[in-house]
């Protein structure tokens, strides 16, 4: 059977036996003539494919021979430069297998070598340069033997021993001149003895090092990720999940340092956890919290009697505003802040438990300003003091369902715009009057929420209740004859708000929803809807409305990421947005204050991706294409969008940024000071 493209260019050439593809041969060209790949496959005779680069050198070549005795498979691997990346010989006889793995550098020197003969494997790794990296020995899949870390000159920089996967015997590590800094010895991973000093900078997880620490984290996500499948006979696990088999391992760390210094996990509990050698019993003992194996029960055990994390702290600020302009709107003032928080959190085997008190002070001293006859600002000194606090607890129903509640009271004091203002905001385009004799605000919030996160899709879901006392608001000043209270300015004339307080409520919910479809783990569909409505516990001119108020909210990101294009492109994205903006009909209008908006729908676009030279990253690159279909629109929560009339285009107010785009570059640079 011939086949041929559209411009008569033959493409492939099948010769079937018994009317079937899978026992025959096969040839395939590319559109300009030259050969791609050539499978033999014919009933007792060994299978030969051979498949080729567009530039015509050889990609693969793959041998299969059919005999009673034995079957033997050879694979070669090349790069488009002809240069072979990877070359596989097995061997299988009924009694044995044999298996033997080469992977090269670019080079021709050998990265790799993994050597197999039934049940036990080596695996021997190398440098750029040629010089030794790591030997590790296997006894069916298990660590077992002498494992060895050496460093790009050669030295030997850590050497352990296992036994059926766990540490036996010595475990000792060096210096970069080969000296022995320190030994341990294990039996059955527990461990019994040590000699030498660690190395006391390296102590801690908090006391590494940036690069260290990003190579500390990504060693445990690496190998975590490893049991992210979706088939039956390998486990998969969240990133949920994962973050919490993370967190063991941080506290691990910390709280066994004197085992552990890094990159040198002795604590054998913690080795074998992290590990993509682990069995992955002891992963699910982790998130299941099943104590019944002991090593699992061990590292729950200890993580629940030391799991407490506490923060203490104080903090405080001196701020003084003077006046230099001619035309002020707050006057000068002196203001100092002081406050101090205890927080604390406990991890359990299914709940979390937090909670924290905090007590602030705040004093403002502001200065008087007679301008002509009158008052601009009278001198006022203003204390405000009062306690928060919060408690919360997150209860893992199952491995994929969390639950979440959580109380708090909240304090915010008047800041001096609102307790002193007196002029035109030019920012707002209107006249804004302070109130003297505004209290502090007090709030009593709940919410509660659920996540529930599984291989193909992320949901959650949070709704709070807010109840507010002495709510600083401003609204319309009405004149004494009706209708709008007007000042005019150096500006012009221009409408009169004012400060207030009431007690009011907030109430809204959160929903997120995000596919993220396995295996295709690159693509993302996001999705955020928010809504939230206020309302004063008591009627202001026949409304309970709370003034601006945001428009309920639906966001949709439909994102594609990229971890490799090529070699030089890394980290790349592409993205398009939907911001679907509701109607705004729910509004403050005593005295006017505020107006109905209307709703609208913006599509944005972006892509970007990180740039390396090698190894090294030398520039970020973003591009971003917002509001495409150029839709003229106002945000509720814009002040502008009550100035005059445009005369240019008839609409009253400012509109937001119609069709734009953006291009950034981030270019990281780095100084070595000697």
């Amino acid at each position: 059977m011939l086949n041929v493209n559209r411009g008569g260019t033959l493409i492939q050439h099948l010769e079937l036996v018994n009317n079937t593809k899978i026992e025959g041969s096969e040839k395939n060209w590319y559109s300009n003539g030259q050969l791609k790949s050539y499978l033999n496959n014919l009933r007792n005779v060994d299978t030969t494919y051979v498949s080729y680069f567009q530039n015509g050198k050889m990609e693969e070549i793959h041998l299969k021979t059919k005999n009673e005795l034995d079957q033997v498979i050879s694979n070669k691997k090349w790069n488009e430069k002809g240069i072979l990346i990877s070359e596989v010989n097995k061997k299988s006889r009924p009694e044995n297998e044999f298996i033997e793995l080469y992977e090269y550098w670019p080079t021709g020197k050998t990265k790799s070598h993994i050597y197999q003969l039934n049940e036990t494997r080596l695996e021997v790794n190398y440098f750029q340069n040629g010089s030794l990296k790591s030997g590790v020995r296997f006894l069916n899949a298990k660590l077992d033997g002498k494992t060895q870390h050496f460093d790009s000159l050669g030295t030997l920089l850590l050497e352990n021993n296992y036994t059926n996967n766990l540490r036996n015997g010595w475990c000792k590590r060096f210096d970069k001149t080969g000296k022995l800094l320190f030994a341990q010895y294990y039996e059955n991973a527990c461990p019994k003895k040590m000699t030498g000093e660690l190395p006391a900078k390296k102590r801690k997880f908090e006391e590494l090092s940036k690069d260290e620490r990003e190579l500390f984290v990504s060693f445990i996500y690496n190998n975590l990720s490893q049991y992210v499948s979706p088939n039956e006979t390998q486990l998969y696990y969240t990133k949920k999940q994962v973050d919490s088999i993370a967190t063991y391992y941080m506290y691990l760390f910390d709280t066994w340092s004197k085992y552990a210094p890094f990159p040198f996990p002795g604590h054998q509990i913690t080795a074998q956890v992290i590990s993509f050698r682990l069995p992955s019993v002891y992963l699910t003992g982790l998130v299941k919290g099943d104590t019944s194996d002991k090593y699992v029960k061990e590292v729950i055990t200890a993580f629940e009697k030391n799991g407490w994390k506490t923060s203490v702290g104080i903090n405080g600020m001196k701020q003084q505003n003077r006046n230099g302009a001619e035309e002020v709107l707050i006057p000068e003032y002196n203001q100092f802040d002081i406050g101090a928080f205890i927080y604390t959190k406990k991890t359990f085997t299914k709940y979390t438990l937090s909670g924290g008190l905090r007590a602030d002070t705040r004093n403002i001293a502001g200065k008087e300003l007679i301008q002509g006859a009158e008052y601009k600002f009278k001198a006022f000194n203003k204390n405000f003091s009062n306690l928060s606090g919060s408690i919360g607890i997150a209860y893992d129903l199952s491995n994929d369902i969390t639950l979440k509640i959580n109380a708090a009271r909240g304090y915010r004091a008047p800041s001096v715009a609102e307790l002193a203002t007196n002029g035109e905001h030019e920012g707002t385009n209107r006249y804004e009057y302070g109130d003297n004799n505004l209290i502090s605000e007090t709030s009593l919030q709940f919410d509660a929420g659920i996540e529930i996160n599984t291989e193909h899709f992320t949901v959650g879901f949070n709704a709070f209740n807010n109840n507010i006392n002495n709510y600083i608001y401003y609204g319309k000043l009405e004149a004494k004859g009706g209708g709008d209270s007007i000042v005019v300015g150096t500006n012009g004339p221009a409408t009169a708000f004012k400060f207030r307080q009431g007690n009011a409520q907030l109430n809204g919910f959160e929903l997120k929803f995000d596919v993220h479809p396995h295996p295709l783990d690159w693509l993302h569909f996001e999705n955020n809807f928010s809504f939230v409505a206020g309302n004063f516990n008591q009627q202001i001119e026949s409304t309970n409305r709370l003034p601006f108020m945001p428009a309920p909210r639906w966001q949709s990101e439909l994102r594609a990421d990229i971890k490799k294009i090529k070699t030089h492109l890394k980290n790349a994205y592409a993205k398009l947005e939907m911001d679907n903006v509701l109607p705004q009909n729910k509004i403050f209008d005593a005295y006017d204050t505020e107006s109905k908006t209307v709703g609208y729908t913006l599509i944005n676009f972006g892509i970007g991706t990180d740039i390396f030279n090698r190894s090294k990253k030398i520039m970020s690159a973003y591009f971003a294409l917002n509001n495409i279909t150029d839709f003229a629109y106002q945000n509720h929560l814009s002040r502008l969008k009550y100035t005059a009339v445009n005369n240019f285009t008839g609409r009253q107010g400012v509109f937001n940024m119609g069709r734009n785009y953006s291009i950034k570059l981030q270019i990281p640079l780095e100084f070595h000071l000697k």
